[in-house]
Formats: C-alpha cells, structure tokens, sequence
C-alpha cells in the first residue's frame, strides 16, 4: 500500500522519538564523550627572605627576597635586590648575575635595564630566572661576579659555609717613627677585594690593603716638604717591597709644611691575595727610610 508524503512524514518522526526517547532512558548514545582536561600538577611557592649583603664592584648588594614557583618541571624564581652606590661617583652595575643549583646555572633570559645609581644612593632591582627540571631551589645561590675576579655568593637558605660577601675587614694598627724629617704615625689598615673609587674588581690573585696615617715634617725649610708615593713602600711578610697602586686615587699627594702635620693619608697598595703576618710601612725621607712594621690576619 502506498503511503502518501505525509504518512511518510510522521513515519520518520516517529522513528526520531524513539530514539530521543531511548537515549533518555539509558540507551547508548550515538556521540563520544568529552574525557577531562588534564591541568597538570599545581606548582609550589616558596617565599626565601635571607637579607644577606655582598661588596662587589664598589656596590654593597642585598639579597632582600627570592619567590619560586615550581613544578616537576621547572619554574621563574623571582628575585629581589638592592644595590647601594659606596663610590664617589654615578655608576651603573654590571656584574654578571646567575642563580646556581648543584651542577646546574641560570641565566635571566633577557636583557635587564641596569638603573643608573647615584653616588652614595640605593635602587632596587628585580629579576626573573627561569629553572628547568628542579622542583626545589633551596640550595640555590645567586652568584654576583666575574670568572676571572672575586665574586660574591648569596644563598637563598641562609649557610655560611656557602656564603662569600667579600666584606672590607677594617684593623685598627699603632706604630710611630721618625725617618729624615718626616715622622709617622699608623692608624688604621682596611683590606678589600674592590676599588669602589673605580667601581671595578680586583683579579683572583690580589687584594687591595689601604695604610691609613699621619705624618708631620719635622724640618724647617719655610717651603714645606712635599709628600708623594716616592715617599712610600709596603714590606711584605716575605720581604718583597711594593709600590702605591699607580692608578691616580691610591697616593695622598701632599705639601707639608715645616712643623706641620698631614693627617688622614691614604696608601693603597695591591697584595697578594690572603696575605697575612708582619708587614711594614717605608716612610723615606731623602736617603733615610724608617719601616714602621703592623700585623694582619692572625
């Protein structure tokens, strides 16, 4: 029997129903379905507020904070410094920055606008470091400096067997001695690893120690006496004499007038890194030299 379009019609309809209908009490659906989304694991944060301070380049660097947030496979460790100008002049910091774990360094990824910092003035700086594979960095250290010369280490954990701040050490001295017509009086000794006055850092091999002291001319030319590094030698504990640096800032120069006295002069001469026992300061006057010996370390 032939059904007309709309028997036919209501034919299909009704098939569709059925199946609706089915589907709604329990029957197999004809579409798969969606599976999860898979997010992956939840990193952990890790907040290190150490607070420890290195000497590098003439810049007293602070490690005020460090935030890493890490996964299995890695993450940015931000991190927080302050850097204070200690020099006499404007200057901008350059030391190459990395953040050490066991074997492994990182770098920051891109290239950071180093501030401009007054003389004496402090910044703030931050910086983002991308770690891949760890999902610790506790026994990172962020390591301040360049290969070939002295750097600083800065633990994100606080361990002073890690840590390297390259800190001044300051020694009050006494001495006093005539030699010519010059008499001079010790003072003070500080030895560094820096020169702030060029914002630079000194090799592997050397320190720097400055002499602080006074001298009075006891003669009686009217004209004075001048004062120069001509007038001055450091006596190592080996006996090896050294100049004052020829850099321009290491030497007070200076015209003495007869029976006066100079106070506060600086000589700044370049040693032997971890140098240490009787040394001697050679004050000449003419063809007279007087060694007036002090002691370092212990």
């Amino acid at each position: 029997m032939r059904r007309s379009p709309a028997g036919a019609a209501a034919v299909v309809l009704g098939a569709l129903l059925s199946l609706a209908l089915a589907g709604c009490l329990g029957g197999t659906p004809s579409a798969t379905p969606v599976g999860s989304l898979d997010v992956g694991p939840t990193p952990t944060v890790t907040v290190y507020t150490p607070g420890t301070s290195g000497w590098i380049e003439g810049f007293v660097v602070t490690l005020n904070r460090a935030t890493a947030t890490l996964d299995a496979k890695g993450g940015p460790v931000d991190v927080i410094l302050t850097f204070e100008n200690t020099g006499t002049d404007d200057a901008t910091p350059d030391s190459p920055i990395q953040l050490t774990s066991g074997a492994a360094t990182f770098d920051v990824p891109h290239e950071v606008d180093m501030p401009d910092i007054a003389a004496g003035g402090f910044a703030e700086v931050r910086l983002e470091f991308q770690v891949l594979g760890q999902a610790s960095i506790d026994d990172g250290v962020l390591q301040i400096g360049r290969i070939s010369d002295h750097d600083i280490a800065l633990p994100l954990v606080p361990d002073p067997a890690r840590t390297v701040t390259l800190q001044p050490v300051e020694t009050d001295i006494a001495g006093a001695g005539r030699g010519g017509s010059f008499r001079t009086t010790l003072h003070h000794v500080e030895i560094r690893w820096d020169l702030p006055d060029y914002h630079d850092e000194l090799p592997l091999g050397t320190e720097a120690l400055t002499i602080t002291y006074d001298v009075t001319n006891l003669g009686g030319f009217a004209g004075g006496a001048p004062f120069t590094a001509d007038n001055v030698q450091l006596r190592l504990p080996d006996g090896t004499l050294l100049s004052p640096r020829q850099d321009g800032h290491s030497q007070t120069i200076v015209l003495i007038g007869a029976g006066k006295t100079a106070n506060g002069i600086l000589s700044r001469f370049e040693i032997p890194n971890g140098t240490t026992g009787r040394l001697a300061l050679v004050v000449t006057a003419g063809t007279t030299a007087k060694a007036l010996p002090f002691t370092i370390g212990p």
